[in-house]
């Protein structure tokens, strides 16, 4: 108990300054960009997909996937070595932002399994429970060397909602709403630690004893599975978005930017008085940025989060010459919220 204790601590406290995603030890990353490529440096081979694009949180066309609940994009192990979190050092974070088709779940048979993420040896699912209300998530990982009698699975899970006291306070329940999830392993504290996180907030963690700490994988038969999977018979049905998978466990704060970095293609309507546009996007040379407000700081940052420019703007205009910067993707930050252009 007090390796777990001490590992749970270390979740909360090692933490390092974090201002966007962290793309240290990023194996896979999928934002729906208009395509369901791999934005990580790993850039993995897509193996199936029956998905669709979709709207996004931002309301931006084309931004996130859509799954019909018999849906799937996946990436094969065999192709995709690199995706193998944890094999080597026992770490791992899964992490996706999903939209639920609220009217499908209601109806959704009781004491169902449904698929988010699964990479083979971690999983994030949600369950419908025994009653008609209760909605359950789940993270889990296997490992074939436990001790403890649990045939190698490591599980936590949290209620999202039950008849009795209603919805979890920082979880957003209605059919709009989007919501983040993130499973951290971390398999170094002598007792392996996972934690399972909401919307930033840690809500449940546990522990096990194992003999070893690495995971091991079948790169024959497993992969990595988005919506429906191969261990379940029900994938979901709803938006997908910000799917990301690290060969390490994230810090507190590293996980809270999942959660609140805000990242669009280039428009950013949450409110009227914070209208930005990044215009064009894709962009050969000149980027343009508008607002209706002052721009103040603008920072510019290359995929791996290195800064490669900043500036204080007074106005609400602004253009900037990307000629010569290499073909790629990068972030645009204007205030709190990151924007992601595409130099051709």
């Amino acid at each position: 108990m007090k390796k777990l204790i001490l590992a749970l601590f270390c979740f909360a406290c090692y933490s390092q300054s974090m201002s966007q995603i962290p793309f240290q030890d990023l194996v896979l990353g999928l934002q729906f960009g208009g395509n369901f490529l791999d934005v990580s440096a790993t850039q993995a081979i897509l193996s199936e997909n029956t998905a669709l694009l979709t709207t996004d949180r931002n309301g931006l066309g084309n931004n996130a996937g859509l799954l019909e609940g018999n849906q799937k994009i996946n990436f094969d192990f065999s192709n995709n070595v690199s995706l193998l979190a944890g094999a080597e050092n026992g770490q791992i974070t899964l992490s996706c932002r999903i939209q639920l088709d609220s009217n499908w779940l209601n109806n959704l048979a009781l004491n169902t399994e449904i698929n988010l993420l699964n990479n083979g040896k971690s999983y994030l699912r949600m369950e419908k429970g025994a009653l008609n209300n209760v909605l359950i998530l789940k993270g889990g990982v296997f490992n074939n060397n436990s001790i403890q009698g649990t045939n190698g699975f490591l599980e936590t899970s949290i209620i999202l909602r039950n008849t009795a006291n209603g919805n979890l306070p920082d979880w957003n329940a209605n059919a709009a709403d989007w919501n983040n999830f993130t499973l951290s392993y971390d398999a170094n504290f002598g007792e392996p630690v996972i934690g399972l996180f909401v919307n930033g907030n840690l809500k449940a963690s546990s522990s096990v004893t194992y003999n070893t700490t690495n995971l091991t994988y079948n790169t024959a038969s497993e992969k990595f599975e988005i919506g429906s999977s191969t261990f379940l018979p029900q994938g979901f049905k709803g938006k997908i978005d910000d799917v990301y998978l690290y060969n390490r466990s994230l810090t507190l704060n590293e996980i809270t930017a999942l959660d609140t970095v805000n990242i669009s293609t280039g428009i950013d309507n949450a409110t009227e008085s914070t209208f930005i546009q990044l215009y064009p996007n894709p962009v050969r040379e000149v980027l343009n940025i508008s607002a209706q407000t002052e721009l103040g700081e603008i920072e510019v940052y290359g995929f791996y989060g290195n800064l490669l420019f900043k500036q204080n703007v007074a106005g609400r205009q602004f253009s900037m010459n990307l000629a010569g910067c290499g073909s790629g993707v990068y972030y645009v930050k204007i205030g709190k919220n990151y924007f992601k252009t595409i130099k051709l």
